[in-house]
C-alpha cells in the first residue's frame, strides 16, 4: 500500500504542504502524529475548534458585549461581564451531558442546529483583512495546486453497568498513565490486561443485554439514546485472537511513540538514554522556534523524529488498519471509517457534507495564512 504517498497527496490537497525533503514508501510520516500512533480519531478537534466560536458569539450576544450590527469586533468581547444570565446559559448547556443530541444542544445555545464557520470568520476578520493586505503587498499568490417494563429493567441494568464500567475505566486510566510515564514490558502488560478486562466486560454486556434489548421502541428518549450509544461494540466485537493482536499493536505503537528520542544536533553519536531529546519539550522546542535555528538543524530534527516514530510503526500500522476493518465488519459495518463516524452520523446523516462545507468556509483564511507563512519562510531561508 502506498500509504506515505497517499498521506502526502492529502497534505497537498487539503493543506498545501509538501515534505521538505524526498520521501519514499520506506517512510510513514502520518505515524509521526500522536493520534495516528495512539488510535485517537482526529475529527473531534476540527469540530470542537469551529463550534467553540459559535458558542463564544452566542455568549457575547447574551451578555450584551456584542451586537450583530454593532461596530465593535467580535474578538474584543468579554462575555464574563454578562453576569448570571450568561453563566446560566453555560450551565444549561453543560448539564445536558449526553442526554440530548449535539445538534439540539447547539441549537439551544446558538439558535441553530447547524454547524457554521461564520462566528469563526467574524472573530478572525481583522486577521483575514491583514493577510489579504500583506499577501497583496508582498506579491504572494494565494492558494496552491417502546415496552415500559422492559424500559424499567433496562434502566436498572444500565445503572449497574455504568458503575462497574466506571471502575474498570478508572483502572485502565491508571494503568495507562503508569505505562505512558514509565514505558517498559511490565507496565505495557498491565495496561493491556486492564484494557482486556474492560473490553471483555463491554462484550459480555453487549451480548447478554444490549443486543437483546428493543431500545429503539423505548418511550424515554434519554434511555433510548443511552442504549443507542452502546449499540456499537467497537473493536471488542472481534474474536479473541484478533483483539489481542490489535491491543498489542496499539500498545507497541504507543510505546514507540512515547519512547522516541533523537540525539541533539551535531551530537549524533550521543547516549540516547542520557542525552537523547524526546518530542516534548526537546524537539518541539526547536521546531516551534524555527527563526532561532539553522535550516539544516530543523531538517535534522524533522527527519530523525520521523525515523524513530512513524517509520518504526509503519509495518504494524498496516496490520492495525486491517484489524480495524475486521472490527468494523464484526459490527456489521463496511470499514473502520464507518465505525469512527457512527456517533456523528446517528444525529446528522449529512455530517460528512457538513464538514466539507465547514472546510470550504475557512479555507480562504487558511490559504492566506499559508501564503503569508510561505513568504516569511522564503524571506528567512
Amino acid at each position: 500500500a502506498n500509504m506515505n504517498e497517499e498521506w502526502w497527496k492529502l497534505r497537498r490537497q487539503l493543506q498545501g504542504l509538501d515534505a521538505p525533503e524526498p520521501r519514499t514508501e520506506q517512510d510513514f510520516d502520518a505515524g509521526a502524529k500522536y493520534h495516528i500512533a495512539t488510535y485517537v480519531p482526529y475529527i473531534r478537534y476540527f469540530v470542537s475548534f469551529i463550534v467553540q466560536f459559535q458558542f463564544y458569539e452566542a455568549l457575547c450576544i447574551k451578555s450584551g458585549q456584542y451586537t450583530l450590527n454593532g461596530t465593535d469586533p467580535l474578538f474584543l468581547c468579554d462575555f464574563s461581564k454578562g453576569g448570571e444570565e450568561t453563566g446560566q446559559l453555560i450551565r444549561d448547556m453543560m448539564q445536558n451531558g449526553f442526554s440530548k443530541s449535539w445538534p439540539q444542544v447547539l441549537k439551544d445555545m446558538t439558535g441553530t442546529p447547524e454547524m457554521s464557520a461564520s462566528s469563526f470568520l467574524k472573530y478572525f476578520l481583522p486577521l483575514y483583512d491583514f493577510l489579504a493586505q500583506e499577501n497583496a503587498k508582498n506579491g504572494e499568490c494565494v492558494g496552491w495546486g417502546d415496552d415500559i417494563d422492559e424500559e424499567c429493567a433496562a434502566r436498572k441494568w444500565l445503572d449497574k453497568y455504568e458503575m462497574e464500567h466506571m471502575k474498570l475505566d478508572e483502572e485502565l486510566g491508571q494503568k495507562d498513565w503508569e505505562y505512558y510515564t514509565n514505558i517498559n514490558d511490565e507496565t505495557s502488560a498491565a495496561s493491556i490486561e486492564a484494557l482486556k478486562k474492560l473490553q471483555a466486560y463491554n462484550k459480555e454486556a453487549w451480548i447478554e443485554h444490549i443486543n437483546k434489548t428493543d431500545f429503539e421502541n423505548f418511550k424515554n428518549a434519554t434511555l433510548k439514546r443511552q442504549f443507542q450509544n452502546l449499540a456499537l461494540l467497537g473493536v471488542s466485537a472481534m474474536e479473541e485472537n484478533s483483539l489481542n493482536e490489535f491491543n498489542n499493536i496499539v500498545s507497541n505503537m504507543t510505546g514507540i511513540y512515547g519512547a522516541g528520542k533523537v540525539c541533539p544536533w551535531k551530537n549524533e553519536d550521543c547516549n540516547l538514554a542520557t542525552d537523547g531529546l524526546t518530542l516534548e519539550p526537546g524537539i518541539s522546542g526547536v521546531m516551534d522556534n524555527p527563526a532561532d535555528h539553522e535550516w539544516d538543524e530543523l531538517i535534522y530534527y524533522w527527519k530523525n523524529w520521523r525515523d524513530v516514530s512513524g517509520k518504526k510503526i509503519r509495518s504494524q500500522y498496516a496490520r492495525y488498519v486491517e484489524l480495524s476493518n475486521v472490527a468494523a465488519k464484526a459490527n456489521n459495518l463496511d470499514d473502520a471509517s464507518q465505525m469512527w463516524l457512527n456517533n456523528y452520523l446517528k444525529d446528522d446523516k449529512d455530517f460528512q457534507k457538513d464538514l466539507e462545507s465547514l472546510w470550504q468556509e475557512i479555507k480562504p483564511l487558511y490559504e492566506k495564512v499559508h501564503a503569508y507563512v510561505r513568504y516569511r519562510l522564503k524571506d528567512k531561508w
